[in-house]
């Protein structure tokens, strides 16, 4: 299955979001990506599918929207 994927985490350091199309088999789940994606998420994350705030174990579907960013603080 096509899963886009899109990691905001680039933009701390000044760049553009990345985005990748992953052909995954199904079942995969939003951590798979992310490992693939090699994201580093000791800080956290913030994982959105289809624009739905979800979790690292959320199984992603054929044409989902996957986005994951950093964490932010108002403070």
């Amino acid at each position: 299955m096509k899963i886009q994927a899109k990691s905001f985490f680039t933009v701390l350091s000044g760049g553009r979001p990345t985005i990748k199309v992953f052909d995954m088999p199904e079942g995969t789940t939003a951590e798979e990506v992310i490992r693939e994606m090699k994201i580093d998420m000791s800080d956290g994350a913030i994982i959105l599918i289809n624009g739905r705030p979800s979790n690292e174990k959320s199984v992603l579907r054929e044409g989902d929207d996957f986005a994951v960013m950093p964490p932010v603080s108002a403070a």
